[in-house]
């Protein structure tokens, strides 16, 4: 008996994400470099067909090899039923470029304020009792 879903299409798209508060059960902490401002990136979209066991799988090429910071590849992908209605679903995966790596919880509120002759945000770095910190 044919599967239900055969020759249903997936189409979706993936991003990568920085995650510098990877782990949930250290709020506070973060890990990886500060010097890497491009992890958010548009990775790929995708439209497959299902084969006939309603199966079909989704590859990514390792883009990542010279990363020094936790990553999550995000995953928002929609079935396409028969009837036209689309079931979407949405999937993270972690990516560490190490097997250990430090984690550094700062003691200085960080906020962005607007600096209008470079028409930009800045960051703005606020220590223990509201004062600037000077680097």
């Amino acid at each position: 008996m044919a599967h239900p879903h055969r020759a249903n299409r997936l189409q979706g798209q993936m991003f990568l994400r920085p995650a510098r508060d990877a782990v949930a059960k250290l709020p506070g902490y973060e890990f990886g470099s500060v010097l890497e401002t491009d992890g958010f990136r548009s990775l790929d979209e995708f439209d497959l067909k299902l084969d006939e066991d309603g199966l079909t799988s989704v590859t990514l090429p390792s883009s990542w090899d010279k990363v020094k910071s936790p990553l999550k590849v995000v995953i928002q992908a929609s079935l396409m039923e028969s009837g036209g209605r689309p079931v979407t679903r949405r999937a993270e995966q972690a990516i560490w470029p190490a097997k250990t790596m430090p984690g550094i919880r700062p003691l200085f509120v960080k906020k962005e304020t607007y600096d209008y002759k470079s028409n930009s945000y800045k960051p703005q770095f606020y220590g223990r009792f509201r004062q600037p910190c000077r680097f």
